[in-house]
């Protein structure tokens, strides 16, 4: 009873971990940091400069890596950090 019982708590903590396919395919190639820049400090310590030009270089990937959706919020990110660069140089 006991080796059954450790056996299926082994079995439910490790479920959380299993990875299907699609989503590794989903991922690949992506700069989630670039996407979703909540957590990640890489992108955090970057300057304008080098945060624009992540994201020219992910625009360039285009639609063979990226959603029409994620191309539409690295473009809008792209236009807000050239506004601000701008605004920075024009002060």
């Amino acid at each position: 009873m006991k080796k059954i019982l450790s056996t299926l708590i082994a079995v439910a903590l490790s479920a959380p971990f299993v990875v299907s396919a699609a989503d590794l395919k989903a991922s690949a190639g992506k700069d989630l940091c670039l996407l979703n820049s909540a957590n990640c400090t890489s992108v955090q310590n970057d300057s304008i400069q080098e945060k624009m030009s992540k994201l020219h270089n992910e625009l360039q990937k285009g639609s063979s890596v990226y959603t029409a959706e994620e191309l539409k919020t690295l473009a809008s990110k792209q236009d807000s950090y050239q506004s601000i660069l701008a605004a920075i140089l024009n002060n």
